[in-house]
C-alpha cells in the first residue's frame, strides 16, 4: 500500500487505516476516539480533523448492525512506533495506489465519493453471513455530521 515512513509530517493525499472500538473514556466525540486509536496503535497524534462519513453495515444472517464513523485527519505529528500487537502493517498510501482487487466489494465506490469527491457520505452495506459477504453495491447518500 505504499512506502513505510518514520516521519509522518509530509503525508498529504495519503490514507492510513488504524481502527478500533469506541471506548467509554472517549466521551461522545468520534474525533476523540479516532485520535486515541491513532495514538495507541501508532504513537502518532492526528490533528486538523473532520468527520467525513458513516458506514452502517448489516449482517442479515445474525441481524446485527455495525455503525462506523469515518474521521479524517489531514496532519499527523510524531514518529511512528510500530507495535507488534496490531496485525496490520502501518502504511500511508496514495489513493491511486490502493490495491482495489483486495478490497471488500463496493469500497472504492464510497471511498472515491468521500476522499476524492469531498462529499460527506452515509454508506449502507448489506452482508449475508459476515462483513466480507457483501450483497450488492453499497447505498451512498449525503451525510450531515452531528
Amino acid at each position: 500500500m505504499g512506502i513505510n515512513r518514520s516521519d509522518y509530517r509530509h503525508t498529504a493525499g495519503s490514507l492510513m487505516p488504524p481502527c478500533d472500538l469506541w471506548l467509554p473514556e472517549d466521551g461522545t466525540e468520534p474525533v476523540d476516539a479516532a485520535r486515541r486509536i491513532g495514538r495507541t496503535q501508532t504513537d502518532l497524534i492526528g490533528t486538523c480533523h473532520m468527520v467525513v462519513g458513516q458506514i452502517n453495515t448489516t449482517i442479515e444472517k445474525t441481524d446485527e448492525t455495525f455503525e462506523t464513523t469515518l474521521v479524517m485527519f489531514t496532519y499527523w505529528q510524531g514518529k511512528e512506533n510500530r507495535k507488534p500487537e496490531f496485525w496490520w502493517d502501518l502504511k500511508f498510501s496514495k489513493f491511486s495506489e490502493l490495491e482495489w482487487g483486495k478490497a471488500i466489494h463496493g469500497t472504492k465506490l464510497w471511498m472515491e465519493k468521500i476522499f476524492i469527491g469531498g462529499t460527506p457520505s452515509l454508506v449502507t452495506i448489506r452482508c449475508g453471513e459476515n462483513r466480507r459477504d457483501v450483497l450488492g453495491d453499497p447505498q451512498i447518500t449525503i451525510f450531515t455530521p452531528k
